[in-house]
């Protein structure tokens, strides 16, 4: 005989818990589960959901901290990837992807509006800081600040002058959300890249 089973139709025993006196009503249902429901009662399933997204975000936080204590060895597995015959392969359809999207999308940003742009974020003594950290660049990175998978147009309005680690870092994510949580949060830089954008 099942050991899950009862001798009450209208009663489960839960897979996880093993109670006995648990109402069907008490369990989800399932078309996959042998009787139509799921293996665990209601309370169980929410626990193993809740310990499941418990274990990716730590699973996250390890991965991101691995990542920064072996920066250069993650670069150099990256390198490695990427000469691969699949990592090229994945390389070649993220750039067919945002070629697809960038051609339906306004793009008529002038050399000229470039110039202006990273003028604008330049101090006094003429010297380019990042719009975001407001570290000094040599080579400001083009930065979607909407970004291009989400809609975000090549345009004076949504392109800005930012340094490498800060545009891998941000992503496709949403600027204030993803600015406000960085150690070099400053509300003086968010008010100055919102005031150039504005114009």
């Amino acid at each position: 005989m099942n050991k899950y089973k009862t001798k009450d139709p209208y009663y489960k025993i839960c897979h996880r818990c093993l109670e006995e006196t648990i109402k069907i009503d008490n369990f989800n249902k399932d078309k996959n589960g042998a009787d139509g429901y799921q293996r665990y009662c209601k309370k169980c399933w929410k626990n193993i959901r809740m310990e499941k997204t418990k274990g990716r975000e730590a699973a996250n936080i390890y991965a991101k901290n691995f990542r920064k204590k072996h920066k250069n060895y993650v670069n150099i597995l990256s390198r490695e990837y990427r000469q691969t015959d699949k990592g090229k392969l994945s390389d070649a359809r993220h750039l067919s992807r945002r070629r697809d999207i960038s051609k339906t999308l306004k793009s008529d940003l002038t050399i000229e509006q470039w110039e202006s742009c990273k003028q604008y974020f330049k101090d006094k003594e003429n010297v380019l800081h990042c719009a975001y950290c407001d570290k000094i660049i040599l080579r400001a990175e083009k930065e979607h600040f909407i970004a291009l998978s989400k809609g975000g147009e090549f345009t004076k309005n949504n392109i800005l002058p930012i340094c490498k680690s800060c545009n891998s870092s941000k992503g496709n994510r949403e600027f204030l959300i993803w600015y406000k949580k960085q150690p070099f949060y400053s509300k003086q830089r968010e008010n100055k890249v919102f005031k150039y954008l504005k114009q």
